[in-house]
């Protein structure tokens, strides 16, 4: 009922070793945090047993678990939530998105506990101030938090609510905290740019004309032939062209397909006599050819799903690829290899035609959009949209080549910048905003905002920009110019072209 096959959850999780245009893009989280736990405070209640609040304990590795060390960490952030919690109603509370959070900084920590399931369990972190300083990391406050929530939301997405599964089996959950975040932390890698982990988004491919409306016609096929089929997403190398999946849980399931899954394929694809004409299935049995059972240890993963009424639904994810396309369907029903028999006879057919129109449609789309001389972070909350120069996913490979110019390190005074100009200049309630600030050595960082989206842009000395009024010009007459493609109306009366459809441009 609760478990998802965990062979699908590899010990690479979120490894993007090879993902970076320069060295230091990233670094192991596990290297900068102090510790991470799960508690649920009413099973520490009692006097005498305040220790089986600790549902999970993750510490530096080689670390020796020490249970009075985890009561007394989750003791204070209880009391911290707690006394915070009396001193303030509900509409001065602190939330970040859906979830009520206290932050904490000290002289060598930083720490951010978030409640989540209506205050049944807290979740805490803290990072190491020595540490993230001797890897140049910035830390930012609202990036701690968005990295603890979605360590929450990645678990739901596999083992639904935490409540739900400790009260089923306790010690069965405890278990599958232990796995799941002891891989998850141990292998988590983070932006050096602090904004590309707060900004949780996903990457959109652009996609106009007959290709895009050929993968709603494949995808409305699938529909109408497997209506077990309930939802689906529909992915082009490592960006996103379809999806029909509740928002909620888009971002957690894309990480997980781009970071972890999609990457695992790619390895094994690479090896010699490995092809297989037409397509495979990634989840699921790779033995079709008989009507067995299909047996736990090669189900596909189950995965817990928002539904309409915000609560949650079981399906089964099978996925399948060809060429660069992944068809991610998700399965409200018992798999069966008969199912995925008639649906791998007809996905075997279609999709390598659709990923060879797809690939000749966008074959020009890299060269155009690939910026060579400066960085730049575009995030539309609305759509989820993220696009970034900060990185290449292993995806695409890996990687850039020697011909390829390689943008110029960030110095950590930058990122320092950029996160304290976003953070306190860019009100959160303001849908429009604009800030252009130089740093000490010639960088020159452009934030702006409207209707939401935001815009970073992050100019190198080698701009030779002298003045305030010579950034403006420079930005107008050249940096969009050179993004034709990552078309913003944050500054001219453009848009950026997301989800295949046009948005609509503001007032």
């Amino acid at each position: 009922m609760l478990q998802s096959p965990l062979r699908y959850l590899s010990s690479s999780y979120g490894n993007y070793t090879a993902a970076t245009t320069h060295r230091g893009a990233l670094c192991l989280i596990s290297d900068l945090i102090d510790y991470f736990f799960v508690a649920h405070p009413l099973s520490g209640r009692r006097e005498g047993e305040e220790h089986k609040r600790v549902m999970y304990f993750y510490t530096q590795p080689g670390t020796p678990p020490d249970k009075t060390r985890q009561t007394e960490v989750t003791g204070f952030a209880e009391a911290i939530v707690n006394f915070m919690n009396d001193f303030s109603d509900k509409e001065n509370q602190n939330f970040e998105g859906d979830f009520p959070y206290r932050d904490v900084m000290t002289d060598k920590t930083a720490q951010v506990y978030v409640q989540v399931e209506h205050g049944e369990f807290l979740l805490g972190i803290s990072f190491d101030k020595q540490a993230s300083k001797n890897f140049e990391y910035t830390i930012f406050m609202p990036t701690l938090r968005s990295v603890l929530i979605e360590a929450y939301k990645m678990f739901k997405l596999f083992f639904g609510p935490m409540e739900d599964f400790r009260r089923a089996d306790e010690t069965l959950f405890q278990q599958r905290l232990d796995y799941f975040f002891g891989r998850y932390f141990s292998q988590l890698r983070l932006f050096n740019m602090p904004l590309l982990n707060h900004f949780i988004g996903v990457d959109f491919q652009p996609l106009n004309g007959t290709p895009f409306l050929t993968i709603e016609t494949l995808l409305a096929e699938v529909k109408e032939d497997f209506p077990a089929v309930s939802k689906m997403l529909f992915l082009y190398q490592d960006k996103l062209l379809y999806y029909s999946v509740s928002k909620a849980d888009l971002p957690s399931l894309y990480r997980y397909l781009t970071e972890n899954l999609l990457p695992m394929s790619l390895r094994a694809e690479l090896e010699p006599n490995t092809r297989v004409p037409g397509g495979k299935w990634l989840t699921g049995p790779t033995d079709l050819q008989n009507d067995l059972p299909i047996t736990l240890d090669c189900s596909p993963p189950t995965v817990f799903l928002t539904a309409a009424d915000e609560s949650y639904e079981e399906h089964k994810l099978l996925v399948y690829r060809s060429l660069n396309a992944t068809i991610c369907l998700f399965v409200n029903t018992e798999v069966t290899r008969l199912m995925m028999r008639n649906m791998d006879g007809f996905l075997g057919a279609e999709l390598p035609k659709l990923a060879s129109m797809i690939g000749e449609s966008i074959s020009t789309e890299n060269s155009e959009l690939r910026v060579s001389d400066f960085h730049y972070i575009y995030y539309n909350p609305s759509s989820l949209s993220l696009r970034t120069s900060f990185h290449q996913s292993p995806l695409v490979g890996g990687i850039t080549s020697k011909n390829t110019p390689q943008l110029p390190a960030v110095p950590q005074s930058v990122h320092n910048i950029v996160c304290e100009t976003y953070d306190r200049l860019l009100e959160a309630s303001e849908d429009f905003g604009e800030c252009i600030v130089k740093e000490s050595r010639d960088w020159w960082i452009v934030i702006k905002k409207v209707n939401e989206r935001i815009l970073v842009l992050l100019l190198p000395p080698t701009f030779n920009i002298p003045s305030l009024q010579e950034a403006h010009s420079r930005i107008e007459n050249h940096v969009f110019i050179s993004l034709p493609k990552l078309k913003t109306a944050v500054y001219f009366s453009v848009m950026l072209t997301e989800y295949g459809k046009p948005l609509p441009l503001p007032s």
